[in-house]
């Protein structure tokens, strides 16, 4: 029975189940994992996964013309999927991500089943998963991209499943690759916290952190924002004379109007100081920093819990005032609130 539309309402219960059955572990892991994703291709009833008899093989389970069958099915979801691409939403998303997952595990299943390994050929693998995340990509109008979470969600998974076969090797996926492909979903989603990381992370492997400072340094001018700020300083923190480059980086992002009401930047800025043994330094950020924040709590309790010893006791005492006078109060005990409220009784 060809998968009906309304099984693609399970895809996303159907991809978490097969992940969670590579997450267990174990030679049967793979094999239960595409006995639930072909289900979802085949549709149907779903049927238990039933380890054979022992002494057989967990991959003759999976016949060659259920594999068949998962594939034209899944074919025809995502062309019913992708021909309203406008659309696109979570659960489409849902339905690409598990049709991928299901070529990149059929090559295994092939080398164990030597039936499904003749029915499917060289067709599958990482490279067919590939394909069909970049046709899903490719499917939806650029201007659309920017704001749909769900075509983001693919591009990270595609570069993810990327990022791990060439960190292993694989003779299908190099590092450039999947530079290229980082880069390309970066052009889209400048600001997304898990693309930079991967790309930071390829930068680390290959040993290019010059060419990682160089991309987060044009970014930052191009398009400014906290987040890009905080990569850029994060890059050339692991460097061993980068202390000049830091501050000076953090001093431009404080300064900019996308960094200079973001708490957390002004945060890092005093940590970084602190770290470095620079109390005075991390004193004047935090003062600076509650000036243009006054209203982030989160400053106020940092700087007076840990530069407590390098203020004098009239300086703590005002600024715990301005903080109850910016409406901000830190937590105390009932005694405290009684002595309070007897002290403001008439």
């Amino acid at each position: 029975m060809q998968a009906s539309s309304s099984h693609q309402h399970f895809a996303s219960l159907a991809l978490a189940y097969a992940k969670s059955e590579l997450a267990r572990g174990g030679k049967e892991a793979p094999t239960r994992a595409l006995h639930v994703l072909a289900w979802l291709g085949v549709g149907g009833p779903f049927i238990p996964f039933k380890a054979p008899s022992k002494g057989v093989p967990a991959a003759s389970v999976l016949t060659a013309d259920t594999v068949l069958q998962a594939r034209r099915g899944f074919q025809s979801q995502l062309s019913q999927i992708l021909s309203a691409s406008a659309s696109f939403d979570a659960k489409a998303g849902a339905v690409v991500s598990a049709a991928a997952l299901f070529e990149e595990l059929l090559p295994g299943l092939a080398a164990a089943n030597a039936s499904v390994g003749a029915a499917v050929g060289k067709g599958s693998g990482v490279g067919a998963a590939m394909a069909l995340y970049q046709h899903a990509v490719d499917a939806v109008p650029v201007e659309a991209q920017t704001m749909n979470a769900a075509v983001e969600n693919l591009r990270v998974k595609q570069c993810g499943m990327l990022l791990a076969y060439s960190s292993s090797r694989h003779p299908a996926v190099t590092p450039g690759q999947t530079r290229a492909a980082l880069l390309q979903a970066l052009e889209v989603y400048p600001y997304s916290g898990r693309l930079l990381g991967m790309l930071a992370e390829c930068e680390q492997r290959g040993h290019t952190l010059s060419r990682l400072r160089l991309h987060l340094t044009k970014r930052c001018q191009d398009t400014p924002a906290a987040l890009l700020w905080l990569m850029a300083i994060k890059a050339e923190a692991v460097l061993p004379a980068g202390s000049h480059r830091v501050q000076a980086l953090f001093e431009q992002a404080v300064s900019e109007k996308s960094g200079q009401h973001f708490p957390l930047l002004w945060r890092c800025y005093m940590s970084y100081e602190m770290h470095r043994g620079r109390l005075d330094a991390a004193r004047r950020v935090m003062l600076r920093a509650v000036h243009t924040c006054p209203g982030a709590k989160a400053l106020w309790l940092d700087g007076l819990q840990f530069l407590a010893e390098q203020m004098p006791g009239t300086e703590r005492k005002d600024l715990l005032q301005l903080m109850t006078a910016k409406g901000l109060h830190t937590r105390t005990d009932t005694y405290e609130i009684l002595l309070k409220t007897a002290a403001q009784a008439p």
